[in-house]
């Protein structure tokens, strides 16, 4: 049966610029990169002891697109939400103030590309 989640693939404009962001800035690491055909990156990022990716792949190499607007909403966790948010501040990551709602509380960066990552804490 279905056990966990594998990878999810999120297109972006350069791939370079976008693991900079989420390995420097995040706190993810590099677990694969390697030519899938020629100009084509594989590239597979984990947070430290983890085993869901995220798949960075540029978008123009697939036909896709880079487009904020379709919806798609990159969502993380997080133990303290103040302590993250100030690592990422730290960091130079750009986090906005951490917001309480009655489930939990939370913050969000912009990477490069426009997307939203969502960290949140459950306070539950």
């Amino acid at each position: 049966m279905i056990d966990s989640i594998r990878f999810v693939t999120l297109y972006v404009a350069d791939q370079r610029r976008s693991a900079e962001f989420y390995v420097g800035k995040l706190g993810f690491e590099i677990r694969t990169d390697a030519e899938m055909s020629p100009g084509r990156r594989w590239l597979e990022l984990a947070l430290p002891g983890r085993t869901t990716r995220l798949v960075i792949s540029k978008a123009e190499d697939f036909g896709a697109v880079v487009d904020t607007k379709l919806g798609m909403m990159f969502a993380l966790g997080c133990d303290d939400v103040n302590a993250t948010h100030a690592e990422l501040t730290r960091r130079g990551a750009n986090p906005s103030d951490p917001v309480v709602e009655p489930w939990g509380s939370y913050i969000q960066v912009t990477d490069p590309d426009g997307y939203s990552v969502f960290i949140s804490q459950s306070d539950g």
